[in-house]
């Protein structure tokens, strides 16, 4: 960790023990993060008690589809009238849902719309062949939900991931962009080395019931709904939340806030990953929002200087007594806020700048999106098998995606089958042979060298593996010169192989 690092994670543990202090007068009811309760542990909930959706008793909430010009189709829903104002959830994989027990307040002065973005919820599309799950596939649906609503120019709201997808709008069609809100939005910096807090607050028994539901959750085992509240019981929340949620709230969360197709969570965050909007508002005259939380622990500090330095012009806010959902933990600050800014966004000009799409990166290939969306679809010996017949396609095809080979090789790995060694092994020969080729040193190539080695350990070759966790280190050393910090973890599960041998 460097120097710059150490002194804001210093820094953010003098400000927690100063909040700390003052948490019983912050509140005296509600449990903050800085009450450090264990959450208490629980038997594995499968059956989420059930809790009708809040928009089934919003009166006067319009539901409808927007038909899309490749065929797809978006749900959404409205309430208010006004200004329009478009809100566009986190995640990736995030529903509406998430907004309609905050912002139906906005509906005496604004036209709220809420959607479920391609590949999320139950009633929007989704795309079998995970093609389309890309963050500029995202933009052009929000501008066709524009067009089709006959919305001249719209206030634009994106919180979290949704932040991101906001920002690459108003740059690709900030004429139709009225204001720019940004509510604890992903930053566009694939280069920032930034990381959760929330680590800081989680107990040992709780960190330990969190990776043990994840796990349950990659294995099959369990699914994205009991995922997601079975984590909030462990205490999952503070991430997300200053305050405690109500376990009605966490049922909700479960039962209907997150809902992502398969591959679609993963294919956006390697899209997101090689977005970068550094510098891009530097001449933006839309005006802008930007509300950020001192305790939004997705995050760290280093995050929040991004987005002051990088959004110029815009009006920045940080809220002392939020998590990541400003919206949701001060509202009495945060929409009087929001109602302001749209007023006086109304007087604003229609942006001179014309549409910027320097901003996409090269699209996945259609191998890579295959092998997202399988793994994604099936459970157990399934996922097996059908990652075999992906293997041999790619194989038939003569497939020349490194990234492809890769992940492929990777989830395979996370089968941990002894079935599928053999061709784990293979898939690594075709990743090499096509680096080598292009004499590239990446990322994909030092993984493929570590993933080698724990195959081989795992097969009994414990000389063999020793010699692909050297390479490894080599290559490490090149890698890592290229980005700082970026590797660390790599390098610690190489010390630890060369030491003793690989095991799950």
């Amino acid at each position: 960790m460097s120097i710059k690092n150490n002194i804001v994670l210093f820094v953010c543990v003098v400000q927690l023990l100063f909040f700390h202090s003052l948490s019983i007068c912050v509140s005296a009811e509600r449990e903050t993060v800085f009450d450090r309760i264990e959450a208490p542990q629980h038997d594995l909930v499968r059956d989420i008690p059930y809790l009708p959706p809040l928009c089934d008793d919003i009166p006067n909430l319009k539901k409808g589809f927007i038909n899309l010009p490749d065929g797809a189709s978006i749900y959404y829903e409205e309430e208010g009238r006004g200004t329009p104002l478009v809100l566009i959830s986190g995640g990736p994989g995030g529903t509406h849902q998430g907004f309609h027990a905050d912002f139906s307040r906005m509906k005496t002065c604004a036209r709220v719309i809420y959607y479920d973005q391609r590949g999320v919820g139950k009633k929007s599309s989704i795309d079998p062949t995970g093609k389309t799950y890309t963050i500029q596939q995202a933009v052009e649906d929000l501008e066709n939900i524009r067009k089709a609503l006959r919305i001249k120019r719209w206030v634009v709201l994106g919180w979290s991931y949704g932040g991101l997808v906001a920002q690459c709008y108003a740059l690709t069609y900030p004429q139709q962009t009225q204001g720019l809100v940004l509510g604890c939005s992903c930053h566009g910096a694939p280069r920032l080395n930034t990381c959760s807090r929330e680590k800081m607050f989680l107990s040992p028994g709780e960190k330990e019931r969190i990776n043990h539901i994840y796990d349950l959750f990659f294995a099959g085992a369990i699914n994205s709904q009991q995922w997601i509240y079975n984590r909030f019981l462990c205490g999952h929340w503070k991430q997300q939340l200053y305050y405690k949620p109500e376990n009605e709230e966490a049922i909700r969360k479960g039962l209907y806030g997150w809902l992502p197709a398969a591959g679609f969570q993963f294919l956006i965050a390697q899209d997101k990953d090689r977005i970068d909007l550094t510098g891009m508002f530097n001449d933006f005259d839309v005006p802008t929002l930007v509300c950020e939380s001192t305790w939004d622990l997705t995050w760290d500090a280093v995050k929040m200087e991004f987005m002051k330095k990088n959004h110029p012009h815009a009006q920045v806010e940080v809220f002392e007594k939020s998590g990541h959902c400003v919206f949701h933990d001060e509202p009495d600050t945060f929409f009087p806020l929001l109602e302001s800014f749209i007023r006086t966004s109304k007087k604003s000009p229609v942006s001179h700048l014309c549409a910027n799409r320097s901003i996409w990166p090269k699209r996945c290939s259609d191998f890579f999106c295959q092998v997202a969306v399988t793994a994604d679809t099936k459970i157990g010996l399934e996922r097996e098998k059908a990652l075999l017949n992906v293997y041999n396609q790619a194989v038939q095809d003569n497939a020349t995606d490194v990234r492809g080979w890769s992940l492929l090789a990777r989830r395979l790995f996370d089968l941990k089958s002894e079935r599928t060694h053999t061709t784990i092994l293979d898939a690594l020969d075709h990743l090499e042979q096509l680096l080598n080729q292009s004499n590239e040193y990446s990322h994909e190539l030092l993984k493929g060298k570590i993933i080698r080695g724990h195959v081989l350990d795992l097969m009994g070759k414990r000389a063999e593996a020793l010699v692909q966790y050297q390479e490894a280190l080599r290559i490490h050393g090149i890698v890592s010169s290229l980005h700082k910090n970026a590797y660390e973890a790599d390098k610690k599960v190489l010390e630890k192989c060369l030491s003793e041998p690989f095991k799950f």
